[in-house]
Parts: structure tokens; C-alpha cells; sequence
């Protein structure tokens, strides 16, 4: 903490009352903080709003601290303002944490609600009710009473939807919250699971580095994982295929449970990938060329080769 002096002084240099600042984001994350984190995480059904427009108020404040020590920097001439600056801007970073807290837990967001589970738009059938949706889609052993919540955090009335089917609602599959996938930061809303990356081969676009849509990153996921060579993780010289003793051999000399054992392998380094196998082998001039099919936990089965 910084010497109480230097509080002082600022406040006399920026007519801003910081100490008050401090004491009230020293407060939040001892008293509010904890609730959003058990919220999120899904060990709570209710957050009270107060807790997150503490959190607002705060930003917006921190935003007038920041502009304080711009505007006024010059008047701030000895070592201890640094100290209080590098204090602000701890507090401010956590602020900002904070406020994406559900993207760091991967919490789902339905109109302005968070909770945990994978979001997804689910289309009615002819004569479907929610109930069965709840029982025969979510797998809910309560159907009779859960399909409610899908009426409330849609805001459906039963005049919305009739036998005719058609209508789309959203649906949060909340078995999918005791396995997440932790390879993205993001609220596990539909395609968002996939996460995002920049392009493998650098590729400057507008001034900035290229990055790829959700889809595109599960796609270039799966090809960097099944041309992944043992020592191209140093930190994990186990991990990859071992090409080495693959060079050179015919289909007949393939050693396929350790090829498929490897590729296996590789896929499991990233929990967004399940259900791998080898559809088929062949050789195409001098590679043996691996047809493969994963699934994502999200609508996606990708069926791709690779030579070795």
C-alpha cells in the first residue's frame, strides 16, 4: 500500500478523492467479487444486480482516474505519484477482470442472464412442446418442471409457439458445464467454443496481425494437430508424431496402433476435439495418406487426410 501521504497530495493536485476509490474497490473484491466468481462458475442461481453495478461504477471511475494522471501528469513531479499510478493501474487491470469474469469461467449468457452451460438456437417441431424439448433434446430428469425455464429466459408466452412448430429458441445444455473446454476464453455461446486464433502463417491485414472466425479456428486446429511432430513442443517432446520412423515405409510396415495411438494423442492435447478414428489408409506417390474423423463438442465433425 502506498504511503498515506501521497494521498494527500493527489487529491490536492487533482481535487479527486482516490483514497475513496481504493476503500470502495478494496470492498468489492472482499465483498462482491467473491458472488460474481460463484455466479459464473455456476455454484449460485441468483446474482443481485448491486454487485455488478458496483463493478460499473468503478470502471467508469477508474476511466476518470486515467485521465487524471494524463491531464495532470506534469504537476505530479516526485517518485511516490509513480507508486500510486502503478496502484491504480493494478486496480484498474482487476476491475477489467473482473468485468469478463464469464469469459474467463466460460459462463453462457441468455438475454442479459449468466449462467453456466453451452448456449445453443434450437427450431421447434410440428406439435413439439417444451417440455419434450426439455426432456427428449436438454435429457432433463425433471422435464415436467424445467422446461419452464426455457419459457422464462426466452420470455415465451404460450401464445409465441403453437403445433405448427418453427419457432427457434434458445436452449442452455447445461450437462456440457462439467466439460468444458478450456483451449478458449469465451462465453460458451454456440460457434464461440471454437475460440479464436491468428492465421499459422503470418499475414499482416489492416495494419494488424490476421486472425481467423470461430470455424476457421477449429479447422486449422485439426490440421495443426495431425502434422504435429514429436519436438515441435520442446516443453513436450512426447507429444506429436514420430516421423522419423514413419519415413520411408510402405502401408504393408505401417505400425497402425501406434499411428493411430499417436494421432489420438495429439487430438486429446485439446478438450474441444473428441471422438477421433482412422476412416481409411492409402498411398499416394511416396505418402502414405491418413484419412481421419474428429468431432468437436459443438455440431462440427471434421473428416480430413494427412500424409506421412
Amino acid at each position: 500500500m502506498v504511503d498515506s501521504k501521497v494521498i494527500l497530495k493527489f487529491k490536492k493536485v487533482a481535487n479527486y478523492p482516490i483514497d475513496q476509490f481504493l476503500i470502495e474497490s478494496k470492498s468489492f473484491f472482499e465483498v462482491d467479487f467473491p458472488k460474481m466468481v460463484d455466479f459464473f462458475g455456476g455454484k449460485a442461481d441468483f446474482l443481485d444486480k448491486k454487485h455488478l453495478k458496483k463493478l460499473k461504477d468503478l470502471l467508469n471511475e477508474s476511466a476518470k482516474l486515467e485521465n487524471i494522471f494524463i491531464l495532470r501528469k506534469k504537476l505530479m513531479t516526485t517518485s511516490d505519484f509513480w507508486e500510486l499510478l502503478d496502484l491504480f493501474e493494478d486496480v484498474k487491470t482487476k476491475l477489467e477482470t473482473a468485468n469478463n469474469i464469464s469469459k474467463y469461467l466460460r459462463s453462457s449468457i441468455i438475454a442479459n442472464k449468466n449462467k453456466a452451460g453451452l448456449v445453443v438456437d434450437y427450431t421447434l417441431a410440428s406439435e413439439q412442446t417444451l417440455e419434450n424439448v426439455s426432456r427428449t433434446f436438454l435429457n432433463q430428469n425433471s422435464f415436467e418442471n424445467d422446461w419452464t425455464n426455457i419459457a422464462i429466459e426466452n420470455n415465451l408466452k404460450e401464445v409465441d409457439y403453437d403445433i405448427k412448430g418453427d419457432t427457434t429458441v434458445k436452449v442452455r445444455r447445461r450437462v456440457f458445464q462439467n466439460d468444458l473446454v478450456t483451449s478458449m476464453i469465451d462465453n460458451t455461446i454456440g460457434e464461440k467454443i471454437y475460440g479464436k486464433d491468428i492465421y499459422k502463417v503470418f499475414t499482416y491485414e489492416e495494419n494488424d496481425l490476421k486472425s481467423l472466425g470461430y470455424k476457421e479456428t477449429a479447422f486449422q486446429s485439426t490440421d495443426i494437430l495431425a502434422e504435429l511432430e514429436k519436438g515441435d513442443i520442446p516443453e513436450f517432446p512426447g507429444i506429436g508424431l514420430n516421423m522419423s520412423f514413419y519415413k520411408g515405409i510402405n502401408l504393408s510396415q505401417l505400425n497402425y496402433p501406434s499411428i493411430t495411438r499417436e494421432l489420438k494423442n495429439n487430438f486429446s492435447t485439446d478438450d474441444l476435439f473428441k471422438d477421433f478414428e482412422i476412416k481409411s489408409l492409402k498411398t499416394m506417390e511416396d505418402n502414405i495418406l491418413i484419412e481421419f474423423k474428429v468431432s468437436t463438442k459443438y455440431e462440427l465433425v471434421l473428416i480430413k487426410n494427412v500424409a506421412i
